[in-house]
């Protein structure tokens, strides 16, 4: 049974919801189409650090979904509704998303900004190999909160945020179940698989056969030191997405620790 949690934890969990999302001021709204359509980029002094690697990012995901007609984006692992954000501001995706995120108190916030946009649905359970309920381990940084145990790897820096202070129930559905009824109720033909599961990436990836093959594209977070006891590492990632029948596109950074050796990368790949 789930034990009772810190209440100073509790907080810090509700401060973090609001983590990789900005509510954007009026008048920063009303300035910014104006001023890129002039080429220029309105870019606030706290979003600086990591404006290059989300501009590079979002510049590939625009040029792979006009080149392969991408109508609809899987956003596994959606948390807030930050990639949904970004997919809507920073690549400029008007097409449909469909958000995956068992955490109730992330879901809150994803379906929240989900209902502010006709094309953007959000679905309260995960997506993995086989349906069922499962426990989940609640990290002290919700971002972390994975249905693997925390690793003895994980870097010392991080280690205190990926520890586990409570567990939760979560519905487990596959994509494969799933694709049929989605399709036909939300009418995309092209889609784009995202998946940022904390270590459960590959779990989704065997849950989709044999509708993998319908989509164009992915992009998944890869483990370089693992965080999580039993994740695949990012070889082995890579050669069962090869054996999917995608290839690389790119890579870009996710964490680092204090010697800069990569923990995480997105990996983004295209059939």
């Amino acid at each position: 049974m789930p034990h009772e949690m810190d209440p100073l934890i509790r907080d810090e969990h509700q401060q973090q919801l609001s983590q990789g999302i900005f509510r954007k001021s009026l008048s920063r709204r009303l300035l910014e189409r104006p001023l890129r359509a002039m080429g220029v980029e309105v870019i606030p002094h706290w979003q600086l650090a990591s404006h290059a690697h989300d501009y590079v990012h979002a510049e590939l995901l625009r040029d792979l979904f006009a080149a392969k007609e991408v109508d609809c984006v899987f956003d596994v692992g959606a948390f807030n509704g930050h990639f949904g954000r970004f997919l809507r501001e920073k690549v400029g995706f008007g097409g449909t998303i469909l958000s995956f995120e068992p955490q109730p108190g992330p879901f809150g916030v994803l379906a929240d900004w989900s209902r502010r946009d006709s094309r953007w649905h959000a679905f309260p359970y995960a997506l993995g190999a086989t349906p069922g309920v499962a426990s989940m381990n609640v990290m002290k940084k919700l971002w972390f909160s994975s249905f693997l145990a925390p690793s003895a790897s994980t870097p010392e820096e991080m280690a205190d945020r990926n520890t586990t202070v409570t567990t939760t129930r979560a519905r487990i559905e596959t994509l494969a179940d799933q694709f049929d009824t989605l399709a036909s109720t939300h009418g995309f033909s092209r889609p784009f698989l995202k998946m940022d599961t904390q270590g459960f990436d590959l779990e989704v990836l065997h849950g989709a056969v044999p509708r993998i093959g319908r989509f164009l594209g992915l992009q998944s977070e890869l483990s370089i030191i693992p965080i999580y006891d039993g994740m695949p590492d990012w070889k082995s990632a890579i050669a069962e997405y090869q054996g999917a029948g995608f290839e690389l596109a790119a890579f870009f950074p996710v964490s680092s620790d204090r010697q800069l050796r990569a923990i995480e990368l997105d990996v983004v790949m295209v059939r």
